[in-house]
């Protein structure tokens, strides 16, 4: 891979690690993203859900909601 790119096996090790580091780091950052649009979402409805023994349990209503969004999205195309 190092002859594709050009330059020496050093410095494609080097741009390589680089590169996978840069990766993760934005990876974590989605992560982050992911959570705090998840915390927006479920915080109107936060008195709905209950956690017991690491099972979160979702009011069958918000199921049933986000079940018809998909529906009409599908439908949509």
């Amino acid at each position: 891979m190092a002859d594709e790119i050009g330059g020496t096996f050093e410095e494609f090790s080097r741009t390589f690690i680089e590169s996978v580091g840069e990766a993760i780091r934005l990876a974590g950052d989605l992560g982050e993203v992911v959570d705090y649009l998840i915390m927006h979402i479920l915080a109107p409805h936060i008195d709905r859900i209950e956690q017991k023994d690491g099972v979160i349990r979702i009011d069958p209503l918000i199921i049933r909601a986000r079940e018809e969004v998909e529906k009409e999205s599908r439908a949509r195309g």
